[in-house]
């Protein structure tokens, strides 16, 4: 996002940051998600996380889920989004 501001700014290095207007968001995220189809889904309803653990232990991985549920239940909004995010939570548990 930095570099995209930076570079619709001829590569000014005081645009180097993210911008606090939304329009200069925008103009940013859609080459961003454009060049990157994997950041996100369509709509923007999806956003895959990425975690670098320190070790796969079964405590870890609980703990991690656990944070992660969590958040979810905190942010959760009516969409598409939900029934996918619980069916994986379900996965995970198996």
């Amino acid at each position: 996002m930095r570099r995209y501001t930076a570079g619709g700014f001829e590569g000014a290095p005081k645009w180097m940051t993210l911008p606090r207007n939304q329009t200069l968001v925008n103009q940013g995220v859609r080459p961003a998600l454009l060049n990157n189809p994997e950041l996100s889904n369509q709509g923007c309803a999806i956003t895959p996380v990425i975690a670098y653990l320190a070790d796969h232990k079964a405590e870890t991985l609980q703990r991690v889920l656990g944070i992660a549920e969590g958040f979810a239940a905190q942010h959760d909004t009516a969409g598409p989004a939900v029934p996918a995010r619980r069916r994986l939570a379900q996965a995970s548990r198996r």
